[in-house]
């Protein structure tokens, strides 16, 4: 837990300024909404860890919302999330007692992700979703954040696809479907996007896979 207060408290102390990021980029945040959306109609019971102010979470009608930071839990509960006090690498649920999970954008926060997806593979049903979106670092986009000077992404550790896929290999998830958004270069005009299968050509990528029954 202490070598990762540090990136909980980057977010603590902006949970405001975090919040407002979707505002200011709304056609990005619709457009991973209906990214998350084609992938998944999240069953239930379902979870988003690392939930932050509810953006995701609420909308998209999942039951639980996780995170350590509580300014926003704070703010999630507001959207009406029931919430959760908790890290992904050691998720205060019952085996196999979720059907759906969601992890949107938290991968490149966790410190310990191959232990945070082991902990999410033990609390899915079997056959149960793990639905994932991340910025693919290889890409425009991905190149464009990690050079930015914020707060949020100094803390972050960005992966490609191939390393995703990886990490998920190697817990035993089964991907069955991808989907991308940002298939247009940082510094254009934000638009509404419809997600494009696969994963080859968007900066923001989405990943639907199964944990076998």
């Amino acid at each position: 837990m202490s070598s990762s207060r540090p990136r909980v408290e980057v977010f603590s102390l902006r949970a405001q300024k975090y919040d407002l990021w979707y505002e200011k980029h709304r056609y990005t945040y619709l457009s991973e909404l209906k990214l998350f959306s084609s992938l998944s109609s999240f069953p239930s019971p379902s979870v988003e860890i690392g939930v932050g102010t509810g953006r995701f979470a609420h909308p998209l009608k999942i039951n639980f919302g996780l995170d350590p930071s509580l300014p926003m839990l704070i703010l999630a509960r507001e959207r009406g999330v029931k919430t959760v006090v908790g890290m992904g690498e050691s998720l205060p649920f019952l085996s196999a007692s979720m059907a759906s999970v969601l992890l949107a954008i938290t991968l490149c926060f966790l410190e310990e992700p191959i232990r945070a997806l082991r902990e999410i593979s033990r609390v899915l049903y079997p056959g149960g979703e793990l639905v994932m979106g991340f910025v693919e670092r290889d890409s425009p986009w991905g190149k464009y954040y990690m050079g930015k000077d914020s707060p949020f992404y100094k803390v972050a550790r960005f992966f490609s696809y191939g390393e995703v896929k990886g990490m998920l290999g190697e817990i035993g998830f089964i991907i069955e479907k991808t989907a991308q958004i940002l298939l247009y270069p940082p510094g254009q005009v934000e638009r509404l996007e419809v997600p494009l299968p696969g994963h080859d050509k968007g900066g923001f990528v989405g990943i639907l896979a199964r944990k076998p029954y």
